[in-house]
């Protein structure tokens, strides 16, 4: 059972195999105290013919 699942959306189906997923995590500023949103780009392969960007 992995640790976390991750949702994201599709930012680029532009490779035959590899489609890049944009995942938005928030997290509080330690000092600020306010909510910031960290966005990371994960490289995933594509499974099915149907991924498209958006």
């Amino acid at each position: 059972m992995p640790k976390r699942i991750l949702q994201g959306k599709v930012t680029s189906d532009a490779n035959d195999q590899t489609v890049t997923v944009s995942v938005e995590r928030r997290f509080k500023h330690p000092v600020l105290q306010k909510d910031h949103p960290q966005v990371q780009e994960v490289p995933r392969p594509r499974r099915e013919e149907r991924l498209q960007g958006g």
